[in-house]
């Protein structure tokens, strides 16, 4: 892995682990209708980019994955915007996490090698991830439904980039992006309106949130792991986001003064070494 591409990822990690944190914060908006605005807000700016420096077009075989990837994007949004609002956020977190072992039982299925060390490393981030947060989780029966949902919503995000690898492979990340953003803005608007949020059910104090969701986690983070799949796997980039608890425990010092658990100070190593091993044992494209 070049230097280059770990600055490109770790931007994508800090990007969005700031996610959970605005859910919570902004707890008066719908959490289906944010999510909505987020995707719709991320494929307007991507798009208003490509109006002053324009960028390839897609074929029709391109689409229909790229339409895919979106409905599986807008549902692992919708999934974990809801989890977060219906369980703690180190279960929503944490859960919403495993994408890398449904990408690494995806990769086993379709017989493509995945290394030993590749395996150690991502047991090594999710032990990491466990201790650091461990004091948190809690499974209790009135967090059974959010659990489940972040659960499901790293099912949804593994599908997505496990498609993705297939289309990045010759296919510019901006025009990926901003089409894959726009149909999961479109996969959101349905699922709000079947469960009866209006999208229109916002404030105005919220458009500085939505503004910050659309550029902030979306396009530096999300666009930006869209980015890495043109050199690393899926189970690489999945394994990225395992970092998050390290930025919650660095964040909640600095913004609101909470000491660091003694937990990060463990666990934080250990997920650093074990996403590096994931990432230095991947067969990376020149």
């Amino acid at each position: 892995m070049t230097i280059r591409l770990g600055f490109i990822l770790t931007l994508a990690l800090l990007s969005i682990s700031s996610t959970p944190l605005v859910i919570r914060y902004v707890s008066d908006a719908p959490a289906l209708v944010l999510a909505f605005w987020r995707m719709l807000t991320a494929s307007g700016l991507l798009w208003a980019y490509s109006t002053i420096k324009h960028r390839g077009s897609l074929s029709n075989q391109q689409r229909k994955l790229i339409l895919l990837a979106g409905v599986f994007l807008g549902c692992h949004f919708a999934c974990f915007f809801v989890a977060v609002r219906n369980t703690s956020i180190a279960n929503a977190t944490f859960l919403g996490c495993m994408a890398p072992i449904f990408t690494v039982a995806i990769a086993f299925f379709q017989k493509k090698p995945t290394t030993i060390l590749t395996y150690v490393g991502l047991v090594m981030a999710l032990l990491g991830a466990i201790i650091i947060q461990g004091s948190e989780i809690t499974f209790e029966s009135n967090n059974v439904f959010g659990n489940s949902i972040a659960l499901l919503g790293s099912f949804f995000i593994s599908l997505t980039f496990v498609i993705a690898r297939e289309i990045r492979k010759n296919t510019d990340t901006i025009t990926y992006s901003r089409m894959l953003f726009f149909v999961a803005a479109v996969t959101l608007l349905i699922i709000s309106f079947f469960s009866g949020d209006s999208i229109f059910n916002l404030e105005v104090i919220h458009i500085p949130w939505i503004l910050f969701l659309g550029f902030v986690p979306s396009i530096l983070g999300h666009n930006l792991l869209n980015y890495g799949l043109k050199f690393v796997t899926p189970t690489a980039i999945t394994s990225i986001p395992l970092g998050e608890p390290i930025i919650a425990s660095i964040l909640g010092f600095l913004i609101f003064h909470e000491s660091i658990p003694k937990g990060a100070l463990i666990g934080g190593p250990i997920i650093i070494v074990g996403i590096l091993m994931v990432l230095l044992n991947q067969p990376e494209k020149k």
